[in-house]
């Protein structure tokens, strides 16, 4: 079902795979339970899956790439 112009955050050309996919998950998750074309309403949809990567372990190293460490 499409979700108008809803994109999962952008988390660079050189992030991992695994982080690309969890974002999606989570900002899918999040869309399909608000579905307003409001732009406040796709924003916290967006820092909601990076509150969650992050608590996932995602965090970027000090040579600027991102790595899970947990």
């Amino acid at each position: 079902m499409p979700h108008g112009k809803w994109k999962p955050p952008n988390a660079g050309r050189s992030a991992p795979a695994a982080l690309k996919h969890h974002l999606k998950v989570v900002y899918s998750g999040f869309r399909d339970k608000h579905p307003s074309e409001n732009p406040a309403v796709k924003r916290r949809g967006a820092q909601i899956a990076w509150a969650s990567a992050k608590k996932a372990g995602w965090k970027k190293g000090p040579d600027g790439r991102w790595h899970k460490y947990r």
